[in-house]
């Protein structure tokens, strides 16, 4: 694979850039900050996508779209890269968003205008994964760590296996074939489908069951419910019955209305009787004496009245014939005497006559208020006043005992017809209250038969589905661990083989080392690629050596990792500044290694400084 021209839309820090790529050594030689380690992503972009996870770094999260999304960029970013495979050239067209869902891609045919079905055009054209790509077509300043991973493995196994059949295609095969069965990552497959098939269809039969026990219960109901109603309409027969009979009664027992004035009359003049007192009679009476009494009395003091005029004036005579008497010394003591007398009988005795008859009436007074406070308010009235009212009072009192006299015996009312009319309400309330329960028993008739009225799953059908179903998974299980079994003795019999490429990989290494060193390193490692150095007989691990031999002895491993790989033809090497470090003669060698390289491989390489060694 061949890079020809990359089209930037927007990526990071650059923006409508396009950049052409030609054969042999491609040259970037940019100040800091012009994007060139951008420029890098961005073609790892296009064949790879973006990563999506976050990871922490000083403690903030980051991604690679936090990292190359433009600031003012509220949009899609990305652009295309034309590359050249097989002698055929292909657009590929990529453009991210903030999730994976969002993100574009298109790979175009230039010859064809065809777009073609590549969902990793990495993998389809490098023919390594993002990691192996990493690992080994891009050298960044900052190196990545050189560890073995599942595609070189398989990459290098295969160069040594004499089996006609290439192992990365059978295990490729396997893999497709064991995702039928079951994915390896998230859900999906044979089996899960099987085994959400057989959970749905075991909550279908235990549903079903569910429904034919309900089905058993409304029917149970429902026949409930229609006998209750039959009970219910004979019920309801019944009280009309009932109620017409009392109606009739009610009918038969009411009273005419002379009856009910009459009955009205004596009960309201029985009411009026009912509030007087039943000592009225006895206070009337004696009410009735002491005004006699008092009457008595009065006539009494207007006789003594009289008499004691005549008497006063018999004794004024007297009392002129004393005086006369005395004048004349006739009868002087005598005359003086009976004058005396005289003048005091006219004056003591009408006194002492009104002083006794005053007190006696004044003690019938208040008999007579005390009395008459009984019936009638005495409130600031004379005793004439009360026996005016007193007399008023008993006079309606004999008023009322006269009406009801007159009235005569009362009518005899039918007694029932109350009672037949209370019965007749309770009765007609209970009516309605059956209508009501005959409603809702009617409506939750109606719903059990439209319930009853629905079809239902076949338990039968249901169970050999299940049973269907489960024999598939079974099946399906089997095959899949048959698949399992096969790829971990492919695994295995990989692992055996994999150690055979190592002599050919320090072999290559070694070479590249020395012949760029002209050292004379022996190159020792293992399947994970921990690298060792052996000198005057002496194997030291490589952090025992200095940084430059460190970092050219990385460079060759590089290198010849992916001649192994790729053969002698390396389709594509991206070198970021990876030799600013070097010294200048281990930087000479370098870059004399990528002139090398560039014969038959396109090398780009990017370098903020002047110095360019041998390209």
């Amino acid at each position: 694979m061949k890079l020809i021209s990359a089209n930037i839309v927007a990526f990071g820090k650059l923006k409508n850039m396009t950049v052409n790529f030609a054969s042999g050594v491609n040259l970037f030689q940019q100040d800091n900050g012009f994007g060139k380690s951008t420029l890098c992503a961005f073609i790892r972009a296009m064949l790879y996508g973006l990563g999506y996870t976050y990871k922490t770094v000083d403690g903030v999260r980051v991604n690679d779209v936090v990292r190359y999304k433009p600031w003012d960029c509220t949009g899609t970013f990305g652009g295309s890269l034309q590359i050249e495979h097989n002698q055929k050239q292909y657009r590929i067209e990529r453009f991210f968003g903030n999730t994976a869902r969002s993100e574009s891609l298109k790979v175009v045919d230039l010859s064809t205008g065809k777009q073609l079905d590549i969902p990793s055009p990495g993998e389809h054209f490098l023919g390594l994964t993002v990691d192996s790509y990493d690992r080994c077509t891009y050298l960044p300043q900052e190196q990545v760590e050189l560890a073995s991973n599942e595609n070189f493995d398989s990459k290098l196994a295969n160069l040594v296996q004499d089996s006609a059949e290439d192992y990365d295609k059978l295990q490729e095969k396997l893999r497709a074939y064991k995702k039928t069965f079951k994915f390896e990552r998230g859900v999906g497959g044979q089996i899960y489908t099987l085994e959400n098939d057989i959970l749905k269809l075991q909550r279908q039969l235990q549903q079903a069951e569910t429904d034919r026990q309900n089905r058993a219960n409304m029917t149970e109901q429902l026949a409930q419910t229609e006998t209750q109603l039959q009970q219910l309409s004979t019920e309801q027969t019944q009280l009309q019955k009932r109620i017409d009979q009392l109606k009739q009664n009610l009918f038969t027992s009411q009273p005419t209305q002379a009856d009910v004035d009459l009955v009205k009359k004596i009960d309201d003049v029985e009411l009026k009787l009912a509030t007087v007192p039943p000592t009225v009679e006895g206070d009337y009476n004696a009410f009735q004496q002491l005004l006699e009494q008092k009457s008595l009395l009065i006539k009494k003091r207007s006789a003594l009245a009289k008499t004691a005029n005549a008497f006063a004036v018999s004794l004024v005579l007297l009392l002129t014939l004393a005086v006369t008497l005395a004048i004349l010394q006739i009868y002087l003591w005598a005359g003086v005497a009976v004058a005396v007398g005289a003048v005091l009988a006219i004056v003591l005795a009408p006194k002492l006559n009104r002083s006794f008859n005053k007190q006696k009436v004044v003690q019938i007074d208040e008999q007579l208020t005390a009395i008459a406070s009984k019936y009638v308010n005495p409130s600031s009235k004379s005793v004439e006043e009360l026996k005016s009212d007193f007399w008023q009072y008993y006079n309606n009192y004999q008023t009322n005992l006269s009406v009801r006299k007159a009235l005569g015996s009362r009518p005899e009312l039918n007694a029932n017809s109350r009672q037949i009319q209370v019965e007749l309400d309770q009765a007609t309330i209970e009516l309605q209250r059956l209508a009501e329960r005959q409603q809702t028993l009617v409506k939750a008739q109606h719903q059990l038969q439209f319930a009853l009225s629905q079809p239902t799953a076949s338990i039968v059908d249901i169970a050999e589905e299940l049973l269907y179903k489960q024999q598939l998974l079974a099946t399906a299980k089997r095959k899949f661990a048959v698949a399992n079994i096969t790829a971990e003795v492919l695994a295995s019999a990989k692992e055996s083989l994999s150690s055979a490429y190592i002599p050919e990989l320090c072999a290559k290494t070694q070479s590249l080392l020395n012949s760029i060193t002209n050292g004379n390193y022996n190159v020792v490692t293992d399947r994970n690629f921990a690298i060792s150095l052996q000198q005057n007989g002496q194997t030291k691990p490589l952090s025992a050596f200095s940084r430059g031999i460190r970092e050219i002895t990385l460079l060759c491993f590089r290198v010849a990792i992916s001649q192994l790989i790729f053969g002698k033809d390396i389709p594509l090497l991206i070198v970021d500044d990876a030799f600013v470090n070097f010294d200048e003669q281990n930087f000479g060698r370098a870059t004399q290694l990528l002139k090398q390289l560039s014969k038959t491989t396109q090398v780009i390489y990017f370098t903020c400084h002047n110095r360019t060694g041998n390209l």
